[in-house]
């Protein structure tokens, strides 16, 4: 018999090698204001994306600003995600639970 996996709901997102530490919420609705607020206190799961532990993609998003002055830290909270390269490490944790990933590819859209 094969062991079931346990799935999960990210609660923070942690790329050391280039200061990534933020929160993750997981509104339930898709509502652009609810998003919106959602952002306010770091990254977001986008309703309906897979979860920890499922064969499943995973939308997590944030944002991120140069501005000179920002009051809020959470408007920079992927600020360096374009200095992430292949190999390195990324690690998502849940309340229970810490899932390690490893970046296979990296390309700019």
């Amino acid at each position: 018999m094969r062991p079931s996996l346990e799935t999960a709901t990210p609660t923070r997102i942690v790329i050391d090698s280039i200061g990534i530490n933020t929160t993750i919420t997981s509104p339930e609705s898709t509502d652009v204001g609810v998003l919106d607020r959602a952002l306010q206190s770091g990254a977001v799961r986008y309703p309906g994306s897979g979860l920890l532990g499922e064969s499943a993609n995973m939308l997590i998003f944030g944002h991120s600003s140069y501005l000179p002055v920002v009051h809020n830290k959470a408007y920079q909270a992927f600020n360096e995600l374009g200095k992430v390269t292949r190999g390195e490490r990324i690690t998502v944790y849940s309340d229970a639970h810490t899932y390690t990933y490893e970046v296979t590819s990296v390309r700019m859209a």
